[in-house]
C-alpha cells in the first residue's frame, strides 16, 4: 500500500462515519477483473472525469486528493 488514511465525515447523519481511503500500486501485468460492481480507470481517464462537473462522488474526490500528493 502506497498510502492509507482514515477520514471522518462531518455533520448531519454521517457525523460518526469514518472511511478508509488508500492507494495501491498494481503490477503492469495485473489482470483487471471484469466486474460490474467496480470500475477501473487509468490516470488519464480519471483526469477527464475530474474535469467534468457532477461525475465524481465525494469519496472519489477524496481518493483523487491522495493521488495529487504523488503526482
Amino acid at each position: 500500500m502506497i498510502v492509507s488514511v482514515r477520514q471522518s465525515d462531518e455533520g448531519g447523519r454521517f457525523m460518526q462515519a469514518c472511511s478508509r481511503y488508500g492507494i495501491q500500486e498494481i503490477p503492469p501485468d495485473y489482470a483487471v477483473p471484469d466486474d460490474v460492481e467496480n470500475l477501473w480507470v487509468t490516470l488519464a481517464d480519471l483526469e477527464i472525469l475530474c474535469a467534468a462537473p457532477g461525475i465524481l462522488t465525494n469519496e472519489a474526490r477524496s481518493v483523487v486528493s491522495l493521488l495529487l500528493g504523488y503526482a
